[in-house]
């Protein structure tokens, strides 16, 4: 598998390397975006061993509340940026969701479609986005072991709240088609190689968990 993904990172030709990219880079935000879903299942399973199997979800996400300012805070900046209306925003408690964004997608069809695809993938983007910045400069600024505490507790945070739902999924399939030839045209003519570098921060995260003997 790593094999394989060395070869298509590494693949020769601008049209190959859009064409590798515009595919799998919506096939990784899915994989990731599902991955979350499962390491907030994980750590849920955890907590019901002390609060019991009701209460563990809510109990979970007042625990990890960054990530839900993140998760929804994602999805509403996608959904403006891309042209919808927010028509309501919450991130604070109200019974037992602490947070929900309210979209209205204005435009035609494709753009309607495009603003709902964008906004149903936005807390993976966001996470993905919050992990590179903190691996590049907070973890590195840290100093002192409660620095580190709290950046674990924040990167905890942000996996399992930047998980995609079946129905954040379902939606994202709608302006599909449409961003991905938004996509094919930005990586053919900017050269931008968006998987191989995705890939070398792959391969030097596992480096640094695995290092090779010299």
């Amino acid at each position: 598998m790593f094999q394989l993904m060395h070869n298509l990172a590494n693949a020769d030709g601008i049209f190959a390397v859009a064409l590798i990219n515009t595919i799998l880079i919506p096939v990784c935000i899915v994989l990731i975006g599902l991955a979350a879903n499962l390491a907030g299942r994980a750590v849920t399973g955890l907590i019901a061993f002390a609060v019991g199997d009701q209460a563990a979800g809510v109990t979970r996400n007042y625990l990890t509340w960054p990530g839900t300012l993140m998760h929804e805070g994602a999805h509403a900046a996608l959904a403006f940026l891309s042209g919808a209306r927010i028509k309501e925003f919450r991130v604070l408690p109200e019974g037992r969701t602490l947070g929900y964004v309210r979209i209205v997608p204005r435009g035609n069809y494709i753009s309607k479609g495009i603003q709902i695809t964008l906004s149903s993938i936005g807390p993976v983007i966001a996470g993905v986005a919050a992990l590179v910045l903190m691996g590049h400069f907070a973890f590195p600024a840290a100093s002192v072991w409660w620095h580190y505490l709290i950046l674990v507790y924040l990167v905890v945070c942000v996996i399992i709240h930047m998980n995609l739902s079946p129905l954040d999924v379902k939606n994202a399939l709608r302006g599909l088609p449409v961003c991905m030839i938004a996509l094919f045209i930005v990586f053919l003519f900017c050269h931008v190689n968006l998987f191989g570098k995705l890939y070398a921060l792959l391969s030097a995260f596992v480096n640094l968990i695995f290092p090779v003997p010299a």
